[in-house]
């Protein structure tokens, strides 16, 4: 089956188009197979609103067309569902996405200890044993980004760690896994 999904602003008219071909049948929602044209529909949704979304913040045409591109090709590289940071690409789903973050936060709480009084990541970057952790922004070079391969590897180090035994060590994956696992059950009845 195949669809084209279409794309609109109310601010800038036509953006872009896309032709998705994708199974009709096979497709299921609670165990029940559905219908074609709610598959249909599901399809054009999904694509339509991931390829909106990359350009909702533009503010002009020129630039709405440009997101849409990028997101558009994303989708056709394999690569949406992965961001880029510091020059290395890292998977955006949750469990990662609260890894990486507490990881940076335990290493920025290390990098205190040896640099007092730091206020900017910049700050850290002419410490030796620090700067692995950094590199310079490419438009801003008074700015630091992290070095995304240098924070996991220190992750899976930590990991191997505390695997090991060592209490000081923090496996941030199997952590931020338990984090997201939570289940919440609300009882509405009053």
């Amino acid at each position: 089956m195949e669809t084209i999904v279409k794309c609109t602003s109310r601010k800038f008219g036509d953006i872009g188009e896309a032709l998705v071909a994708f199974p009709a049948e096979g497709w299921s929602l609670g165990g029940k197979p559905l219908q074609q044209t709610v598959v249909e529909y599901l399809v054009n949704y999904g694509v339509r609103q991931c390829l909106g979304d990359a350009y909702a913040s533009a503010g002009n045409v020129d630039e709405a067309k440009g997101l849409f591109g990028k997101r558009y090709d994303r989708l056709l590289d394999g690569t949406i569902g992965v961001r880029e940071s510091g020059g290395a690409k890292l998977a955006d789903d949750p469990v990662t996405v609260l890894a990486t973050k507490n990881a940076k936060a335990a290493l920025l709480s290390r990098f205190d200890k040896v640099v007092p009084g730091a206020k900017r990541m910049s700050d850290y970057v002419a410490h030796a044993s620090i700067a692995p952790y950094f590199k310079l922004d490419k438009e801003d070079a008074k700015k630091a980004v992290w070095v995304e391969a240098k924070v996991a590897a220190w992750m899976t180090e930590q990991a191997v760690k505390a695997a090991a035994g060592d209490a000081k060590a923090v496996d941030f994956m199997a952590d931020a896994e338990r984090t997201l696992s939570v289940e919440v059950t609300v009882d509405l009845d009053f």
